[in-house]
């Protein structure tokens, strides 16, 4: 596949999932409120995800360089 492609397809799969997101995730305390859960057992379900982005985020970032430094390269590599 030529770098090309690989941006375009980087491109698509961030559209698609960001999309996602904003289709879903608007309607899911509603979604929730429905089936029967607390505006606290909504506000702790919708924290769980931003709380384990922000403890993960630096061991994935120190994983990442140690296998770049390891490997010479990195075979994934997400530009902003």
């Amino acid at each position: 596949m030529s770098n090309k492609r690989q941006m375009l397809f980087l491109k698509a799969l961030t559209l698609v999932n960001a999309s996602h997101k904003g289709l879903i995730l608007p309607f899911l305390p509603l979604f929730l409120s429905f089936r029967g859960f607390s505006s606290v057992e909504i506000g702790t379900i919708l924290g769980i995800a931003p709380m384990v982005s922000i403890v993960a985020q630096p061991f994935l970032v120190t994983l990442v360089i140690s296998i770049k430094r390891l490997k010479g390269y990195c075979y994934f590599y997400i530009l902003p």
